[in-house]
């Protein structure tokens, strides 16, 4: 069994949305701010202020996009690929996730956890595809989902 894995690129609508949130959230923290403390609420004439309103989250965006990569790992030269996939999808409903939607094309998974579907999974960087292409089995999700196939599959050797 040959195990590739790789990072995906950081995904640009992830990216604008947390930088649009981060933007709308930052002028509602100052506008709090502001008029808890000072009479003359919407007067911002400091080059500071505008300066900390890009900056921080610019900051913030790009680390949390960053941070939610999706990594891909492909599962290749294997005796039996369709049984490769249905471990895996087995593997995944055990460990809290369920199948969100099945086609043709693959499947995708999604945490059972209901705060965890709320808020984690904004922007769509917690959802879990897996593929059969090309005599592959393809999976594509957050690190931690995708590691822990990875380790499974190179350490315990459970699908020989």
């Amino acid at each position: 069994m040959k195990l590739e894995s790789r990072n995906l690129k950081p995904d640009l609508r992830t990216f604008l949305g947390l930088f649009i949130l981060s933007i709308v959230f930052t002028l509602v923290l100052r506008a709090i701010l502001h008029l808890s403390t000072s009479w003359n609420a919407f007067e911002v004439n400091s080059s500071l202020w505008w300066f900390n309103l890009i900056t921080y989250p610019l900051g913030i965006s790009i680390g949390v996009t960053l941070g939610a990569r999706r990594i891909q790992l492909k599962i290749a030269d294997t005796d039996n690929i369709e049984k490769a996939k249905n471990w895996t999808l087995e593997y995944f409903s055990k460990n809290g996730l369920r199948i969100r939607e099945n086609n043709s094309s693959g499947t995708t998974l999604e945490s059972t956890n209901s705060f965890g579907r709320l808020f984690n999974n904004w922007f769509g960087t917690e959802l879990v595809s897996v593929r059969h292409i090309d005599n592959k089995v393809i999976v594509e999700g957050p690190f931690r989902h995708v590691d822990s196939i990875d380790s499974k599959l190179r350490f315990s050797k459970s699908l020989n």
